[in-house]
């Protein structure tokens, strides 16, 4: 898609406005280029079955963007977030999915520090390298959680307290490789969303980055740090387990979701993976959305 045709649907979708709209920005990258090193994966496979999973629950299409491979550059998705917090309203729904790849790479201003993690993790927009490149790439295309978080804290001031806000990451922060044939399902290969490999910088980059706050919003996740997440037949485990529920996503408060999320994954998937939640106790206890 052209830039100047890209940003006009931009506009059409996230400029519409009503009463409490229910608005998501869906990303989901499959074929990476090969010469950033990032294998192919299915998270591009992913939207069209997150998009009917919205429908089904009230979202209107209109108010629907779906950034999908070479559409989701980190240029685009940060403009796509600057223009939903823009035009949000108070009392907005607002889900945002990610199905790509995910990286750890150097803690850039200490906030890992102590944590048994030390590092900060990252979503990867199709135009992210694998590696540190001298003075060609040093990470200024992966999408930092603590930049992340700028942009989801804006968002919660525009939506306010009454407001919904429903991040959901389909990918790998943690340790993994390219793919992995399971020896306990013989002929089935089991992609891995993520690399075991660290992006590491070097402090002579000088890159510097905000300390995060609270997250004031759910954030579910496919995995802990320290676990690989898994496809499932051509699809992120998450998103399958999500798009598959028995019920509305009105009738769930946040920690039954993941429940029931968690016990969908452990039938999937034979291997350790276990879906997280993130968020305050509040918005946990609360139904993830309201009722219709």
């Amino acid at each position: 898609m052209k830039k100047a045709a890209f940003i006009h649907l931009l506009l059409f979708v996230f400029c519409l406005t009503a009463a409490a709209t229910s608005r998501a920005l869906l990303i989901g990258i499959g074929d990476y280029p090969a010469e950033r090193g990032w294998h192919k994966i299915n998270g591009d496979k992913d939207l069209p079955m997150v998009t009917d999973m919205l429908l089904r629950n009230g979202f209107q299409k209109q108010f629907i963007l779906s950034l999908i491979n070479e559409q989701a550059t980190k240029t685009n998705i940060l403009r796509s977030f600057h223009l939903l917090a823009q035009n949000a309203e108070k009392g907005d729904v607002v889900y945002i999915h990610f199905s790509g790849h995910g990286q750890r790479i150097t803690d850039l201003n200490g906030d890992e520090q102590g944590t048994s993690n030390g590092w900060d993790e990252a979503w990867i927009p199709y135009d992210a390298y694998k590696d540190y490149r001298e003075n060609i790439y040093w990470g200024q295309n992966h999408l930092i959680d603590d930049e992340l978080h700028s942009y989801l804290t804006r968002l919660r001031r525009k939506v306010g307290k009454e407001g919904r806000i429903i991040v959901v990451a389909d990918a790998c922060h943690s340790s993994g490789g390219t793919r992995a044939q399971s020896d306990t399902i013989p002929g089935e290969k089991w992609i891995e969303r993520g690399s075991a490999d660290y992006f590491v910088l070097p402090p002579s980059t000088g890159i510097t980055i905000d300390s995060a706050n609270i997250e004031d919003w759910l954030f579910f996740s496919a995995c802990l740090y320290s676990q690989t997440n898994y496809e499932y037949r051509g699809n992120g485990s998450l998103t399958y387990a999500l798009c598959h529920l028995p019920n509305p996503l009105s009738d769930y408060t946040a920690v039954e979701l993941l429940k029931q999320i968690r016990t969908t994954v452990k039938q999937l998937i034979p291997f350790l993976q276990v879906p997280q939640l993130d968020g305050p106790e509040q918005l946990q206890t609360d139904k993830v959305l309201p009722s219709k």
